[in-house]
This record gives C-alpha cells, structure tokens and sequence, in this order.
C-alpha cells in the first residue's frame, strides 16, 4: 500500500514573485564595523528594480536563480536579504527599500508537527537530539535489510555528514554495483523547505519498502540521500548570535540572528569566529567544472553570497559529495533548493548550449505549460544567468551524473500572504508535506528510469501526474543550403543504436556515397560534452560522388542512418570556393528590409541598400566574397518527401558559415529584426525615445547562435551595424545585463502546442511557447562587446559628430580621424500611422566590460578607436572594439567613405587573417592554480588549470606533463585538468609541465614546473569508509551431528579493525557459537545452519551472512555380519558419518541404513536392507566468471559428493538454470556431475552482474542461489 503522492491540497497556478536572494557582496561590513547599538542581522527586503538595477545586483553577488528570476524586460519585484548598512547604502544609490515583515510565530502544537526543536513545529536543525542527523541513523537501524547508513565527509566544524544507501541487502551489496542516483539538499544553510525534502526522502521510501513497485526498485536500484549537505551552515540558521554568544533562538521573535545565512562556515578572515559576515563559501559554486571562467554568477569576493572558495573543492563539504560521486559513479542526482519554482538542467556556464543528452533532459523534465513539477518553470540553468562550479553541472561535466536542481515553493505559492519573505515556509506540516507530495512524482519518474536515462519510464500510471515524453532517436543539425564542397553533416544520435552512417547521393545523378559518423569534436569554448546516452556525430560528403564532382546548383539528399532507422534531408549547393589562392569572405546582409521596425509598413525596400559597399570594401582587399542576403534567401533544397521541412531563412553553420575563413555580419538601417506578423514593431519615436513590441524574430535569435558555432570553431567575425547591437545587448555594462529584447524558442519534440499557443499549466498535457529575454554571452564571449550607449531613441549623450579617433598601439594606428555619417537621409522610421519620420542615424559607443587587468587574456577585448569628446568619456568603451577573433563597429561601415571603409576593413580584415604564416608559439602566463608545493595524496584528483593563449586566437590544445610523462590533453577553454597522483609517487614530489599548441602546430611549454608534493592517502582511503565486504561467507563441512562445520570468511574492503563471528539457527544466533568453527548437535536436525562474519572500524559496521545448509542426523553402523547385496542407492545428499564393515558371518539384522553407506565386500546373501531416505536438496558448488570484455557470463555447477561416496555420486545427473538477475530469459542444461553454461549479452554488463542459478538432483529437489559474477 503506497503512501499517498498527493497531500489533497490545491494546485496553484500562480507563480512566484521574482526574488534575489544574497548578501551584496561590495556592501558588507566587516566585523570590526558593525555596531552594537546597530545590529548587523540579515532581513529580507524587497525591492522594484529595472532590469540595469537588476544586472547591477546581481554583479554584487545576488544569485537570481534561487529567487526564480525570470528576466522579464521591465521592471520587477526583487526580494532580497541584506544587513541595515547594506540597505542605507542601496538606498544611497537610489534604490526604494522596503522592509519585509519576518514571518509569525506559531506555538509549539503536536497537530502542526514532530519536531524536537523547542520553537519550530516541522523544522529541525541537524545535529540537535532528535534531528536530522539521529533521524537518519534511527531510518538506517530499523532498515537494516535495505539501508545502510554512512559518513562521507566530516564539515569544517567536524560534524558528520551523514548519507543512507538504499539497497536491498545494502550493508553486503558493494557500492555503485547497481544503477545509483543521489537525492541531495541544502547546499544553501537557509534553504529549510529543502532540507524538509532531503529528510523525508529516506523515511517515504523506507514506509513503502514492501509496496511491490518499491521494492522492485530497491531489488534493482541503489538510492542514496544526503539530506544536509551543508550541516554547519544549516545548524546555524536556526541560532542568533556568533562566536562565544551562539545561542539557539526563534528568528521570527529573536534578533539579530542568522536565519538568511546561505553560505558554509569557512572563517574567511581568520579571525577564530565562524559567521561573521566576510565568512563563508557558497558550495554551489565550489566544484571544479568551468570554475572562474569568468566573472558572472560567482565571485571571487570573499564577502560575496556566491564566493566560490579560495580554490576547487576548498570546503571539506563539497570534497565529500565529490569522493561520493567518483567512487559510486551514480546515473543521476536531484540537488534539491529553494525558492523559485523552477527545475534546471545543466548547462550553467554558458547560454543557449544544448548538450546531446538535452532530448532526455525535456522528456524527463518538461516545458512550460507542461511541466514534471506544477508549476515549476522548467529551463536550462542558464537560461536565467550563468554560473559556473556549481553540482549539477560539475557531476554531468566530470562524471556523466544526469542531474536536476529543483528551486523549490516560495512562501507566495504555500499560502503566505503577499509581501511575505522568500524562506518563509509556513511551520505546518500538512502544508510541508504536501510540497514533499507534489515533487515525489518526480524524484520516482527518474529513479524508474535509472537503468536506461536515455528511454526514460513513468513510475506510475496516475493520470494527474507528468506524462515523460519520447526520447529522439536522430536528431539532425538539418540545413538546406550549402555554400561549398566536402561538406560536413551532423546529426545527435542515440547511443545504444550503435554505429551510425550518411549516405548521400546527388538528385538526378548516379553514384552514391556512404560513410560512417565519428563522435564530433568540442570546439574552443563549448561542445566538450560528448554525451552520455545521445552523442552528437559527423560524417563529412566528399566533393565528388563517384566520378563526378558535386557543383553549384546541385541538390544532394542525405540519409542519416543507425541502428535500423532513418533520417533524411535535402540541401542545395549555392556556391564553391572558386579562387583557391584566396581567402573567402561571407557577407551576411541582415538589413531585414522585408520586416517591420523601425517601419511599420511592411518592406520599407525591395532590396539591400549596402550590400555592394561591404562586398566591394572587401573584394578591394583582395578576398574572395560570397553573400547571403536574408531577405532573399538562396534556393533550398527541398523535402526529400511528402513531409515538407520549413525551409531555414538564415545561414547555417554547418552548410554555409563553415566554407568560410571570415564572415561579415551587418545590419544596414534595421531597428530591430521583426516579422510581418508583429502587431506593434519596434521603432523610436524620437531621437530619445522609443517604443513597440520587445520580441525579435527567431531567425535572428538562431543567427546569432550561428554565429557563435562558427566563432566556437575557429571562425572570425566582423560586425557592424549602428542598431545590430541593440537586440543583444543593454545599457548595462554589467555581465548579467540582458535583454530587454526577448524571443521565442521552437516547439520542443513530443510535446503537445495547441493552437494559438493556448496551452496552460491550468491544462494538463498542454505546452505553451514562453517567450524568454536573449543571451548576451555572443557578445560578450566572442565581440568583446557588453553594453551599448547612445545610438538612435536612447537618451544620454549623442557621438552623431564625434570624430572616431584611432588608439595608440591599436591595428588602427596612423589612420586619421573620421566622422560618422549620421544625417537621417533615407532613414525608414515611420510613426505609428506609417508615415515617414526619419531621424538622425546615431552611431553607438559599445561598452566592453573592464579593464585589461581583470580579463581573462584568451577572451580579451581591446578598444581599437573611440569617440572624442569634450570632456572625454570615462566609462569603459570605444567605436571600435576587438578581440583576437572578431572585429566589432558600433556603426555601419555604410556610415563612412568609401576610403575610409576600405581602410578599415583592410586592416580589420589583416588583423583577423593575417597574410604570413603562423610561426609564433602561443603565451604561456602560467598556472591559474594550484599554488607551488600543492600538497596532494592518490586519494583525490588536483584541479590545475593553465592561462595561455594564441597570438591568433587559434588555440588547439594544451597537454599536461606529469614528470616528463605525457598525462592528459585538453582542447577547451578554459584548460582545465584533473590529475590524480599515482600511489607510487607518495613521499615524492611531482613536476607537472604543460605544452601550448596552437592550430598552426606552434609549441610552447612551461618553465617552472608546477611542483605537487605527493603525500600517503588518509587511512582507510578518501575518507574512512564502513567495511564493505567482497563476498558473503561460506561453509564448508558436512552438516550432520557431531560433524565440524568452518565458516570461510569472504572478505572486506576498506580495512575492518576488527572482525566477529557468529552462527546462527533459523536466523537466530546460537549462544556460545562465536568462533569460525561449529559442531553440529542434535538441536540443529531439520534447522538452517548460516555464520555471519560481522567487521569494524572507525566508520561503522557491516554485516555479511553465508548462505544456509540443512543440518541432519548422522548414520549409525550396523552390527557384524555378512554383508547383503548392495541396496538402491539414494540420490546425493548430505554426507553421513561411514559405517564400519562388518566380518564376514551369518548374516545378522539389518541395521539402518546412512544416507550413503560404504558398499562392504561380496559375501553370502543376506536379507535385503531398507531402502534409505531421499537426500536433501543437491549438494553443489557454484562458480560464475565474468569475460574480459564484460559481454559474456561462464558459470559452472559441479556437484560435491558426501566425503567416501564413490565416483558414481561425483556423477550424479544435474539439472542447471541460470539467468542474470532482473531478467527473465533463462537458459538451461543438464549433465552428469558438472554442468557448464554460458550468457550472453550484445552490449558490456554492469560491474559484478547478479546470476541466480536454480540447481536440480536426482530426486527432484532443487536449489535456487544467487551469484556474483567476478
């Protein structure tokens, strides 16, 4: 009988307000400034920001993401916790502050929860009598068949961090052997509706242990929970008061007190108190994966809410669930927080990057309208921000864990009443657990689906609860259009569908060509992620199919094909590459002349007004150049069926961007890129303002990641336009600052869209298309470019006639000033009722986002030329900004003479392309971490990572050296690594080189190595860990009375300190019976004998228990007398003790006979003996081998005859079935002593596979036992 999924109570649709939940890391006061007479306790306080106020938060350490932020364009209710002297000072800088009210308290009630804590009802710290941590261990004693319990890690104030394995025989089965997921919560202290579902986790499941579906799953599964991840810093929320002063206390009664504190315990300044408020790391960026890639959603300041440590894995907390996940290797995690009403999937580090597992993340996951978790917003943990070092995307990045971060209920949608504070959990237990309810559908979903992620299962049928949708099988990076030859196609495919092919053929020719896909390359700065179910794979169509070449006009059909399916597309070829001896050039005319905005009469031309002067300032330099307009598209190359495939406005990268040394991307007098279809364009109204829809096109959205899978792979850029900016960027300088534009993504595969977007959450089963505010990070990563200011309906300071002057030292040098064409001319705004308003054409100052010193030197911009102006600007910025792989204008090279164009793309160009060959090594500026002297052990992994860069902008690779020893490479910025210290390095020192390559084939190496002092691991390995044992126990001997039976212990692993023995009857220990030998009485006839081998250490204890025999009397001998014919035989059985041989004489009576007595020599024929007993079940040993490819089973089953039976017995008939456990295909086989079988599989078994073998005797009993394969 199930506990209830639902708690009864009502769904609510609405969502929460937006919330920021973190200290202002430029604000906070040190302890030596906070004062007595003015308490410096964290409040809530909510706050109406615009998006730039937002951005400017956030810079300041705000984590958007746990509030559910939804980027929104316009101005928003913000939530947020600071001290008082952190709101004087946001109210100095012109923010409207409003106090929250802390929320009431409620009497101590039995009706309203179980909680030991003398204030709360339902929560309860962890290490209180009565807490989390005694719940836990009370969970795993009363389990012992399923649960075991285990310490991983001791935090930084020494508590235990306690974790439960879920298992059937968990204390005997070793970890990791069967598909494992962990259910981990509160990396955030404050965060106590998650630490609510981290604890109930264990006792929900531990309830439904004997529900068949439950139990099939702890028989196939292993679960794990780590309710508090964060212990130190959980306990003391729930105190006032720091130091000598901590006090448990009431927040809602008691202040100052410590209930908002988010982060660990670490004493930042030393000072011996832990909490102050420049104390503390925030765990959730504390992993190693893409840690400080950059400065966006985590920091490096120490007094910052989302500090990420002084270095990877810092906090002995993380280290834990690190060593957790490296040694159980587990399938998926859910890392559960609060508050913000969403459910996010990896990526975090950057935006818009979809990794190959994506497919099953949707399935699994949902979409808005239809969502696993009501109403959780489902998105990529990107969508809202970037962050980076943070779980969910450290365990999928370095361990292929599948993993989830559900920002749990705000206090809005459990019943608070408006303006309550962000972790204001109602103190009620039905309201608590109907939250637990509402989020166990889910957490159930994935742990039924832990075999196979990638075809992912419902847990139930329940009709109320999430559909999980289809997984695709191929998924293609489908273009229609390619602009040279060979040409490379791509496709994601599952995994288990084995190889994969492409066969192409040229429509109307004859000849084919098919070849296999390889696993695809990671690219500069993404891509790295190969995929763990689904793998993105490529294949490249050579120029010529059989004997003839492909040529322009051709279209070419292609059929992706694996495992017995298909899929098929058609592309048309534009162009080639014509003069080999020169460089090719895309122009790329987004001029969206055939739009609305800034015109609102559709098509304010019939063509492109500044094509020939790009093409023509660039043929003029000496490049070949192709263009694609997209207002006039080239002709596609169809549906190879009746199913007709939309046809792709915009250039790909895959069919046209990659046949491309460079591209040029421009904009002409576009305002906004907006389709016929929008009801109010964009457009300025005055040379100051401006107004109409914020939402852009799609295609323009897809552009741009175009843009940036070229840019990723190696491509240069140059952009220019005086409004292309204004769509990806803001008035903001900070990283965070997006939008305010926004659009809107595809319909995702297998979801339902009713018509005209109707979907709801309100409608189960119905998806929406949610329109969401575009990414910055192509500007950002790839232009240099964060924010623009001026340009046309912006207020602020105008550049219309500002000379735009060269910088010394930049690639501009020696050219003149110039001036900016900004007269309206034929500009095409119009006002509302469509006549004309032209208005001046205003270039824009492009922001780039700091100094020099700060930026990471691969991603640095430099400011080639900016605006002079009396006074001069003083933010960061120029007219003309670049990085070593693009080249960006905050104006339109149509803007400028034709002189000056053609000098300036001359020179941007030969900064891009340079005409003389590579011959510089790259920079080496040497290890960004550790430091010198890095103590290590073999016990953990040391993170490292390089700063080097190309000249170029052509980074390859970067390989690590470990005494001269090649060790690993990577290809990805930014060069990480991991390097584990062998154990025979333990009492050396280590010296670890790297090499720089560049695509050229340029080499640079370090020259100081890194030294890393190899210490012995702590004993017990990471982490003293319980015992584990190797195999259960067995006997040997034969059971019958007074027969001596020895118990063989099996082994453990982790070095017990102490083993114990002891027997049992029926499964009750027999008193006296503690050493590894047991002598068989008569109490024990008819009884199963097992031995139990108990072991020990500072960790805990473990179990395992031998498998029974049935003990039975022995034979007794007859008296002297002449032996009688030999009598039938019993089948083999238990041995009796051999009866003596009587003389040869008259035959005497008969005596009874043993089980199987020896045969006595021929004499004279005396009455025939009793017939004897039938044995007992047969007696056999067992052996299964595991091949070395992991695809094949051996198992043999060899029959072991009582001690002087005779060969016959050693050849008695046996009967063997045998077949992996969790399956049902048996195979079966019969002989004479000793039976071998074999099982087969197509693909590698799980580590140590389960067989249960079914052994059948002659007379007809059988056996069933399971076995480890080995």
């Amino acid at each position: 009988m199930f506990v209830s999924l639902e708690g009864g109570t009502t769904h609510m649709r609405s969502r929460a307000p937006v919330a920021l939940l973190a200290c202002l890391a430029g604000l906070c006061v040190t302890p030596a400034a906070a004062s007595a007479a003015e308490p410096q306790t964290l409040a809530p306080y909510s706050v109406d920001a615009t998006p730039s106020q937002a951005a400017e938060l956030k810079k300041q350490g705000f984590d958007l993401e746990e509030g559910g932020a939804d980027g929104s364009p316009g101005s928003q209710e913000l939530e947020f916790v600071a001290t008082p002297k952190q709101v004087d000072a946001l109210e100095a800088d012109g923010f409207d502050v409003e106090k929250l009210a802390i929320d009431a308290p409620k009497a101590k009630s039995a009706a309203l929860g179980d909680s030991p804590n003398p204030y709360f009802n339902v929560y309860r710290s962890y290490m209180e009598p009565g807490g989390i941590a005694d719940e836990m261990r009370a969970i795993a004693a009363a389990n012992p068949d399923v649960m075991k319990l285990e310490q991983i890690g001791t935090s930084t104030l020494g508590k235990p961090i306690l974790a439960i394995k879920m298992t059937e025989n968990a204390r005997t089965t070793p970890d990791g052997s069967r598909p494992a997921m962990l259910f981990s919560a509160v990396n955030h202290a404050r965060e106590w509706i998650a630490a609510e579902m981290g604890r109930r986790l264990p006792g929900w499941f531990a309830a439904n242990k004997n529900d068949t579906k439950i139990r099939e799953l702890i028989k196939t599964r292993e679960l794990w929970f780590l309710p508090i991840q964060n212990p130190d810093g959980y306990d003391f929320t729930f105190t006032c008061g720091t130091g000598v002063n901590q006090v448990n206390c009431d927040y809602r009664t008691t202040s100052p007190n410590n209930r908002f504190w988010r982060k660990t315990l670490r004493d930042n300044d030393n000072n011996g108190v832990y909490g102050n408020s420049g104390d503390g790391v925030d765990p959730n960026r504390n992993y190693p994966s893409k840690r400080g890639i950059d400065e966006e959603g985590a920091t490096n300041s120490p007094g910052g809410e989302t500090y990420r440590g002084p270095y990877a894995l810092s906090e002995p907390e993380n280290l834990a669930v690190d060593r957790l996940q490296r040694r159980v290797k587990f399938n998926a995690n859910i890392n559960y927080h609060s508050a913000g009403q969403l459910l996010l999937t990896p990526v975090s580090y950057t935006t818009d990057y979809y990794p190959p597992d994506s497919t099953l993340f949707d399935a699994i996951t949902g979409t808005d309208g239809d969502e696993a978790v009501f109403p959780y917003r489902s998105q990529h943990s990107s969508d809202l921000y970037e962050s980076n070092g943070d779980t969910i995307d450290n365990a999928y990045m370095n361990y292929g864990i599948i993993g989830w971060t559900p920002e749990m209920d705000t206090c809005a949608t459990l019943g608070e009443p408006s303006g309550c504070n962000q972790f204001a959990s109602p103190d009620d237990e039905e309201i608590v657990q109907a939250v637990f309810n509402k989020n166990l559908a889910f957490a159930l979903n994935i742990a039924n689906s832990l075999p196979n992620l990638g075809r992912p299962k419902e847990f139930d049928n329940d009709p109320s609860h999430y559909k999980i949708k289809a997984t695709q099988d191929i998924q293609l990076n489908r273009f229609d259009v390619s602009y040279g030859t060979p040409q490379v196609v791509e496709a994601t495919v599952r995994k288990e569908l084995g190889p994969s092919f492409v066969t192409a053929t040229v429509v109307g020719q004859s000849g084919n060509f098919t070849g296999r896909m390889e696993a695809a390359g990671p690219g500069e700065r993404y891509n790295e992620v190969k995929g763990y179910y689904f793998e993105r794979r490529r294949a490249t169509i050579p120029a010529t199919i059989g004997t003839r070449a492909i040529q322009a006009g051709d279209i070419v059909n292609v059929i992706v094909k694996a495992g017995g399916l298909q899929q098929e597309f058609r592309y048309r070829v534009e162009a080639k590459h014509i003069d080999t001896t020169k460089k090719r050039v895309l122009v790329v005319a987004a001029e969206d002349y055939t739009g609305v905005s800034p015109n609102v009469t559709p098509g304010y031309d019939t063509q492109a007004r500044y094509l020939t002067q790009h093409v023509s300032a660039l043929e003029a330099a000496g490049y070949e150049v192709s263009v694609y307009n997209i207002d006039a598209p080239p002709v596609k190359g169809g549906s190879p069926s009746t199913y007709i495939q939309p046809a792709i406005k915009y250039p790909t990268y895959i069919g046209v961007l990659s046949h491309f040394d460079a591209v040029n991307w421009y904009s002409g007098d576009d305002f906004a890129p907006q389709d016929l279809d929008q009801t109010s364009p964009r457009r300025p109204t005055s040379a100051t303002a401006q107004t109409g829809s914020l939402e852009m096109s799609s295609w323009s959205h897809k552009l741009m990641l175009e843009m940036r899978d070229y840019a990723n792979e190696g491509g240069k850029l140059i952009v220019d336009g005086r409004n292309i900016h204004q769509a990806y960027t803001s008035t903001s300088a900070s990283l965070s600052a997006t939008g305010p534009y926004t659009w809107t993504p595809d319909k995702l595969f297998g979801f339902f869209y009713p018509p005209n977007n109707s979907g709801d959450d309100d409608l189960a089963g119905t998806a929406y298309q949610r329109s969401r505010t575009i990414s910055n990070d192509t500007w950002q990563n790839y232009l240099g470019v964060v924010g623009r200011q001026a340009g046309i309906g912006a207020t602020g300071t105008k550049f219309d006639t500002a000379p735009v002057t060269p910088k010394a030292g930049s690639f501009l040098e020696g050219m003149s000033p110039f001036t900016v064409d900004a007269s309206a001319g034929n500009d095409p705004t119009q006002n509302a009722d469509g006549t004309p308003l032209p208005l001046a054409k205003s270039p824009l100052r492009l922001r780039n986002w700091t100094s020099v010193s700060i930026q990471e030197p691969l991603r640095q911009e430099t400011v080639q030329a900016d605006y002079t102006t009396t006074p001069a600007q003083s933010a960061n910025g120029g007219a003309i900004i670049s990085t070593r792989d693009a080249v960006t204008f905050g104006f339109g090279l149509e803007q400028v003479d034709e002189t000056t164009r053609n000098e300036l793309v001359k020179r941007a160009m030969t900064h891009l392309l340079p005409a003389t060959p590579d011959t510089t090594a790259p920079t080496i500026v040497g290890w960004k971490y550790p430091t010198q002297n890095w103590q290590g052990t073999p016990a953990d992994p040391v993170d490292l990572e390089l700063t080097t860069y190309d000249e170029r902008g052509d980074m390859k690779e970067v390989r690590l050296f470990a005494n001269g020893v090649y060790y690993a490479t990577t290809t990805v910025y930014p060069f990480q690594f991991r390097y584990t210290p062998p154990a025979s390095a333990v009492g050396t020192t280590v010296q670890l080189t790297a090499e720089s390559v560049d695509a050229a084939g340029n080499v640079a190496t370090t020259g100081t190595p890194l030294s890393i002092v190899v210490n012995a691991a702590p004993a017990g390995g990471t982490f003293t860990q319980a015992p584990e044992p190797v195999a259960n126990p067995s006997i040997t001997g034969t059971p019958t009375v007074g027969s001596t039976l020895t118990c063989v212990n099996g082994g453990f692993r982790n070095t017990p300190t102490s083993t114990s023995v002891a027997w049992l009857r029926d499964g009750v220990v027999i008193s006296g019976a503690a050493i590894n030998t047991y002598v068989v009485t008569n109490s024990d006839i008819g009884r199963d004998i097992t031995c139990r081998y108990t072991a020990s250490n500072s960790a805990g204890s473990v179990e395992a228990t031998s498998s029974r025999v049935t003990a039975s009397a022995a034979g007794t001998q007859g008296p002297a007398g002449p032996a009688g014919p030999t009598g039938p035989t019993g089948p083999a059985g238990p041995k009796g003790d051999t009866g003596s041989t009587g003389s040869t004489g008259p035959a005497g009576p008969t005596g009874p006979v043993g089980p199987i007595g020896a045969t006595g020599p021929v004499g004279p024929a005396g009455p025939k003996g009793d017939k004897g007993d039938k044995g007992d079940t047969p007696n056999v040993r067992v052996t299964c081998d595991l091949s070395a490819d992991g695809k094949t089973i051996v198992c043999t089953i060899t029959a072991v005859p009582p001690t002087g039976s005779g060969a016959k017995a050693a050849k008695a008939k046996l009967t063997g079935s045998i077949r992996l456990q969790g399956s049902k295909k048996t195979t079966t086989k019969s002989g004479n002593g000793k039976v071998t079988m074999k099982l087969k599989s197509t693909k590698k078994l799980k580590k140590a596979p389960k067989v249960v073998i079914k052994v059948k005797g002659t007379t007809g009993k059988s056996v069933t036992t399971t076995v480890t394969a080995k």
